[in-house]
């Protein structure tokens, strides 16, 4: 018998290499083990799902008499991988085994060890846990990833868990939930076998040509979302009853903060990424003589059974909810996983003070711990190798995060209508005890002492603005192109946001600089400087100059820049701001006009979260 390698704090009773047909443990009423040939086959009466060990795969997932696993098509099995291109992964040579058996869990765990000898790219062990809980209908997964000190430089990029619905039609989950935007009906594999790629557009990008999605397009980042603020993604059917979804209880492992989306479910599969890569994701490395762990999950493929498809998201909209409730699970038997007495909790109350908007305050902000950013002098939006703590204030500012790791945090607090950010240093939480820090008075910063003009909402997205509301659609760039003018003319106080400026300024396909015009009114010259603040929801190879009256002023380009979101689909990338002061006697009473200018180039954009002008 194989050594037993894992560390948990529960030794494993049995290795996948020895298994025989023998019933390890079997219960209809509770959960149970056996084995079946080289796999491994867990059930706990409602959800009834077979392992491979050697590759860390669930090859199928049985519920309600249904197979809720492909075993065919582009992705087969629910599988991890790492990295793609010349870097890309799939999980081998595992070792399974028994992590925890009582009568209500069933946790089996399959570790890969690092072994260069095997061929192996990324220097790092990976030890994937499925497990079924008495009453519950689903597999509970999580994956705790680990950079031994003598194990060579090692980095992280793509990490993810990937998911292939039936596509069997006497198992085929035709409706497709992400958020309230984005369910409805998806078009059956039969519809892509005969699906064409569309010229000069991404690989991801298909043409329907049959079924009721004939004459559309399809594409998988058209369903890219903040894991935060959805908690559950996946399919359902009317016709059968049923769902099949994954639901986050936690996303203290997520990285990069609220904010940051990534790819969810798509026509044919469904996907987590645990390390957030698409969108500017950050990556990040652990140096050869550095110890490095991290606890992913666990997360839920849960499935129901109810009337229609809708009832079915309802469900497991609540079942999120239910699952959050209990976190941390006191099942889980891991020294990388504090349970609720070796965790600590951080009180606190925003005063948020605004000279110029008196009436805003800190009710809803986001607020949150991170530790150190992976990127030097960033913030949460560049911190993946470590752990994030989020919750909402209440409506007088006050906030409650509870179950935090021990560790050295940065407090962050943001919200709608305010530039920028709030933050605290050195927050160290210890386990079982409670931080209050009280009263922090957070100022918004302004430059001058009145506001001119805004446009738009200080919220870190270009939603509000043209086609903010469809920008999930495939080549919406191309639209853009069409339908935006140029040079594209704003008219303060005439002007509509959300019909006459457009979610993003595009170089991309033009043969000449793009230029934005904003024409206002002002009653008096300012008695200083004036200042004009950009706010950027997001931007990527771009280099923007601010014009004033027909001359230029200077650059104001976006400090934070990456992750191809206008043609990825999305309203939003990372969020950065940036100001350029406009000297006295630039402007002038009667009217004025600032230009925006867009170098022309292949891909560059901008997507503004919000402009204003300030005076004095």
């Amino acid at each position: 018998m194989k050594r037993c390698i894992f560390d948990i704090a529960i030794p494993c009773v049995w290795l996948f290499a020895v298994l025989s047909s023998a019933t390890i443990a079997w219960a209809d009423a509770g959960v149970g083990i056996r084995a079946s040939g080289r796999e491994v086959v867990l059930s706990n009466g409602l959800v009834t799902a077979t392992v491979a060990p050697a590759t860390a795969e669930i090859t199928s997932i049985k519920y309600q008499n249904h197979e809720m696993v492909s075993s065919a098509g582009g992705h087969k099995n629910v599988y991890f991988s790492r990295d793609g291109g010349t870097d890309y992964e799939n999980l081998a040579h595992c070792v399974g085994g028994i992590a925890t058996r009582t009568d209500d869990t069933i946790d089996y765990a399959c570790k890969h060890a690092y072994d260069p000898s095997a061929g192996d790219k990324h220097a790092w062990d990976v030890e994937v846990h499925f497990a079924l809980r008495r009453d519950v209908p689903a597999v509970y997964v999580y994956a705790i990833n680990s950079h031994p000190a003598s194990y060579p430089e090692m980095s992280v990029g793509e990490w993810r868990m990937v998911w292939s619905p039936p596509e069997d039609p006497a198992d085929y989950l035709e409706k497709i939930y992400i958020d309230e935007a984005r369910h409805w009906i998806i078009p059956t594999a039969a519809d892509f076998r005969t699906a064409k790629p569309v010229p000069g557009a991404p690989k991801e990008v298909s043409l329907l040509t049959t079924g009721s999605w004939a004459g559309r397009m399809d594409c998988k980042y058209m369903y890219a979302a903040s894991y935060w603020q959805i908690g559950c993604w996946g399919f359902a059917s009317d016709q059968k009853h049923l769902g099949a979804w994954v639901l986050l209880p936690s996303r203290e492992f997520c990285t990069d903060g609220p904010n940051k989306q990534d790819l969810t479910a798509a026509v044919g599969t469904t996907l987590l990424h645990l390390n957030m890569n698409h969108y500017d994701g950050t990556g990040f490395t652990i140096p050869s003589g550095k110890n490095w762990r991290k606890f992913y999950g666990p997360w839920l493929l849960y499935f129901n059974h109810e009337e229609t498809g809708d009832a079915c998201w309802k469900d497991a909209e609540e079942q999120t909810e239910i699952q959050s409730r209990q976190w941390p699970y006191d099942w889980v038997r891991s020294a990388d996983y504090p349970l609720a007495d070796g965790r600590g909790t951080v009180k606190g109350q925003l005063e948020l003070r605004d000279a110029l908007k008196p009436d805003l305050t800190a009710d809803n902000a986001w607020v949150g711990l991170s530790g150190p950013a992976d990127k030097p002098n960033s913030d949460f939006q560049f911190e993946a190798s470590g752990y994030q703590f989020w919750t909402h204030a209440g409506d007088d500012g006050a906030f409650d995060l509870k179950n935090v790791r021990p560790g050295t945090y940065t407090l962050y607090a943001y919200t709608t209508g305010v530039v920028g950010q709030f933050q605290k240093t050195g927050i160290v939480v210890k386990a079982g005890e409670m931080i209050q820090l009280g009263k922090l008075a957070w100022t918004a910063p302004h430059a001058g002492n009145q506001i001119a003009w805004e446009i738009g909402v200080p919220d870190r997205t270009a939603a509000e603005f043209g086609h903010g509301k469809d920008y999930y659609l495939p080549l919406m760039y191309q639209q853009l192109e069409k339908e935006v003018p140029n040079p594209l003319d704003f008219t303060i106080g005439r002007s509509d946001p959300a019909k006459d400026w457009y979610y993003a300024q595009a170089g991309r396909g033009r043969g000449a600089p793009s230029v934005w015009r904003i024409h206002f009114n002002l009653d008096r010259a300012p008695s200083g400087a004036a200042t004009l603040i950009l706010a950027f929801a997001g931007a990527d190879r771009a280099k923007l100059s601010v014009g004033v009256n027909n001359s230029p002023l200077g650059d104001a380009t976006p400090p934070v820049q990456g992750g191809n979101g206008l043609v990825r689909e999305a309203v939003h990338t990372k969020y950065s701001g940036t100001s350029i002061s406009i000297p006295p006697g630039r402007l002038h009473p009667g009217e004025n006009v600032i230009s925006l200018t867009l170098s022309a180039g292949d891909a560059g954009y901008v997507m503004y979260d919000y402009l204003s002008l300030e005076v004095q």
